[in-house]
């Protein structure tokens, strides 16, 4: 018979087993995460992709469904890092042909956010909509590690022909802002803003202003060198950077079949004055740049045709010192040179002949503002613009003011963090009109390549990089915080693999032969031998709600009470039966697959065969 005494005792061996199961299942695991860097480079900061079943491990809690009670940490400081469903992401210094040990931590305090970690190579696109057309009036923040040494393309962001913040490619610590902008201005409906001349002699000349029509080129005998002066007032900030500019002009009639030679330049002066006669016409200086526009085509009445690419005349006007956005600026369209063959020329419709058709002047430009000297670290960029002014301002540095450009409105994505340039972004905000449009900073595990938009519902979408040749990473296996963690040679092999998680999908092929207990282990997490798959409760490969760990307790537990329950039952010695128990309570805690605190049960059923001995 069993006595009272041996009763109780394995009662209270149960209830601190149930006691301390409870705490297990709320258990703080860690793994063993290693970086091993093999070639002669070191960084600043590397942004390390490791392998790992994210989603297998939120599903079976050991870790919460958003994984933000987890840390990667170097000792005891927290490195950047971020989650997705099959990867662990972090960025740190990584020395030169190191080795270097980091701990992947769970149970920790519950972070508000992750970090923004793309990997080495990786970046992140942002569809174009229209919500988030920057126009004149925007803010663009972002907060994290910021590479400024100097780099071919490395664009913090950029949108094609519309806004880039780079690091300069020459100057290390120079951050730029580069914004383009459009300049669309047909001339002023005024009387003095347009004139045209020609000769009727050799130094007699026919002036008249803002006419209907006009021609360029030689129409016929006693009417040559023919050409126009037009004026255009236009907001382009001082210095900034003309792409391109083209005169647009309307054929008032089909002409061709004859050469027409022709050149245009610009007035060399700050802010040009209206005409008023002939005399006030020729006495202008022209720029030194000019640009000819030979063997015109043949023109067909109504048709609009543009002229070569006169940005060199524009670029040399807003570069003189006396520029002022808002100046009127002239243009010449003429053939004072005489150079066309008799009776060619080609007519165009001036302020008087149609408003909506008189000449245009077209220019793509771009303005920047740079902040110098910033070196390579956590930095807060702003990017703004009132609609007045544009400027940046990394951290408290504020650069100078420039005319606000209204950024053309492109069907071209945002591009973020090329190149390497943020190896982690702790966060990117965009706001148009005061109103905040974008927010990318990942509060849950990432799933996919979505990164989520706290704002609504433009998400970006992360092309995700690779650790480059000679750069691997492993992840080992995850313990109970309480269990020594050891760090194993690399040509050993765990005994307790169903609770690796650097492989991928939970798996029972990857059992390891020589351990005849995962077997058991495989199909209690499992239920059948195909893994994930006939799952219903969307638990990541877990059949029956058990996650290994859970099964492992169970074994460990129903295996020392048996022991013990068989020994005592030939032996009849409670303090041996004990100790067998305790000897199999310790092979589990030696494969570091329950906590250590799980010996307590068999302590229990020691001390209680000893008093059963002595009684």
């Amino acid at each position: 018979m069993i006595s009272k005494l041996f009763k109780r005792g394995l009662l209270l061996a149960l209830l601190v087993f149930v006691l301390s199961a409870e705490i297990a299942l709320a258990f703080i695991y860690t793994s063993v995460l290693t970086i091993t860097n093999s070639t002669s480079i070191s960084y600043t900061q590397f942004p390390s992709i490791v392998s790992a079943n994210v989603t297998y491990l939120a599903a079976n809690n050991f870790i919460n469904s958003t994984g933000n009670d987890t840390q990667v940490q170097s000792g005891s400081t927290n490195i950047s890092s971020m989650l997705a469903n099959d990867k662990i992401l972090l960025s740190d210094v990584l020395a030169a042909n190191s080795n270097q040990q980091y701990s992947f931590v769970t149970g920790q305090p519950q972070k508000s956010a992750f970090q923004i970690i793309t990997g080495h190579g990786g970046y992140i696109t942002t569809n174009d909509t229209a919500a988030l057309e920057p126009s004149s009036n925007y803010s663009m923040s972002m907060n994290g590690y910021i590479d400024t040494t100097a780099g071919t393309n490395k664009y913090i962001v950029s949108k094609d022909n519309a806004i880039a913040v780079f690091v300069s490619p020459i100057v290390s610590g120079n951050i730029t802002v580069s914004a383009n902008g459009t300049y669309n201005q047909s001339t002023v409906n005024t009387t003095t803003n347009e004139a045209d001349r020609y000769n009727t002699a050799p130094g007699v000349y026919t002036f008249n202003v803002n006419f209907n029509d006009s021609l360029v080129g030689n129409v016929a005998a006693g009417r040559y060198g023919e050409g126009i002066g037009i004026q255009y007032p236009i907001n382009l900030p001082k210095g900034a950077t003309v792409l391109n500019a083209n005169l647009a002009i309307t054929a008032r009639a089909s002409l061709g079949g004859v050469t027409v030679r022709s050149r245009i330049t610009g007035e060399a002066t700050d802010n040009a004055s209206a005409f008023s006669d002939i005399a006030n016409f020729n006495g202008r200086s022209h720029t030194t740049a000019n640009v000819t526009w030979d063997s015109i085509q043949a023109f067909t009445d109504q048709t609009v045709y543009y002229s070569p690419d006169i940005k060199t005349v524009i670029q040399e006007i807003v570069n003189r010192p006396g520029w002022v956005s808002g100046n009127t600026i002239t243009i010449f369209w003429e053939d004072f040179e005489n150079r066309s063959t008799a009776g060619a020329y080609r007519q165009l419709y001036g302020n008087n002949g149609n408003q909506s058709k008189r000449p245009t002047l077209v220019i793509s430009y771009t303005s920047s503002v740079s902040a110098v000297g910033i070196s390579s670290g956590e930095h807060t960029l702003q990017v703004n613009s009132d609609g007045s002014n544009m400027w940046l301002t990394v951290d408290s540095s504020v650069s100078s003011n420039n005319t606000a450009v209204s950024i053309n409105n492109t069907a071209s994505n945002f591009i973020w963090n090329q190149n390497n340039v943020m190896p982690y972004i702790n966060y990117i905000k965009e706001s148009v009109g005061g109103t905040e449009k974008l927010w990318y900073q990942p509060n849950t595990i990432i799933q996919g390549t979505a990164l989520p938009d706290r704002d609504g519902t433009k998400n970006g979408d992360i092309t995700w990089g690779s650790n480059p040749s000679g750069i691997s990473t492993t992840l080992g296996v995850l313990t109970p915080q309480s269990a020594t963690v050891v760090t194993e040679p690399t040509t050993s092999q765990d005994i307790a693999p169903t609770i690796k998680i650097n492989t991928g999908a939970y798996d029972p092929s990857n059992a390891i032969p020589v351990n005849p207990l995962s077997s058991i282990i495989n199909f209690l997490a499992t239920g059948n031998t195909t893994g994930v798959t006939g799952n219903p409760n969307g638990t990541g490969g877990n059949m029956y709600g058990i996650p290994p760990l859970v099964a492992w307790v169970l074994l460990a537990f129903v295996s020392s009470i048996g022991t013990y329950m068989g020994v005592f039952y030939f032996t009849r010695l409670g303090w041996l039966a004990g100790m067998f128990s305790a000897g199999v309570m310790g092979v589990f805690v030696a494969m570091h697959v329950i906590p250590l605190m799980f010996i307590i049960v068999s302590v229990i059923l020691i001390v209680a065969g000893i008093l059963e001995r002595d009684r």
